[in-house]
């Protein structure tokens, strides 16, 4: 993809379009007229609720997830499934929770893995079917794309869209967003 910010891990490139949908509304690269372009009012819209309400509950943020997930092709399903088996925190938290929800406090977290989410992502992989795992990884991992400010609240600079894009298109640490207690 042309005219961004080079990502460290090419998966991440897959990341780019969602970005764009939640900044404007449209999965394209911004033009950056003047050096800036205008923030979408979803967006604007869906930041202010953010500041009320839990992410889950952000309308917006969903159905933007929603979208991007149906139109990807194998090489972005591929990409993002790489992303997210290379994240070892996530699977370890992801492996604890699902212990947790079936009350298997003393299952082996590799078994849980092989049994329960590999397969998850095996599925997503090869015919798209996106499950829990799939969306639960995209919600943490954007969890905080209404956080960045923006010396305007209507419009983004380049390069301010390009430091969103450097962290926002890299491996998210989740050992913390998973400290759990049993």
């Amino acid at each position: 993809m042309k005219n961004h910010t080079p990502v460290q891990d090419k998966d991440f490139e897959v990341f780019i379009p969602l970005i764009n949908l939640f900044l404007f509304n449209s999965s394209g690269y911004p033009k950056f007229k003047s050096n800036s372009e205008n923030l979408s009012t979803s967006y604007n819209l869906a930041q202010e609720f953010d500041k009320q309400h839990p992410i889950e509950e952000n309308g917006f943020y969903l159905n933007i997830l929603y979208t991007f997930l149906v139109d990807l092709d194998d090489i972005q399903r591929n990409s993002i499934s790489n992303i997210i088996l290379k994240n070892d925190g996530y699977l370890a938290g992801m492996s604890r929770i699902y212990a947790i929800d079936n009350e298997c406090l003393n299952g082996d977290s590799d078994t849980i893995f092989e049994e329960n989410i590999l397969p998850d992502l095996i599925s997503f992989n090869k015919s798209g079917t996106f499950n829990k795992n799939i969306l639960l990884y995209l919600i943490f991992h954007f969890e905080n794309i209404f956080d960045f400010e923006f010396s305007n609240t209507k419009i983004i600079t380049k390069e301010q869209y390009d430091n969103l894009i450097e962290q926002l298109c890299a491996t998210k640490d989740f050992k913390y967003g998973f400290n759990l207690t049993v």
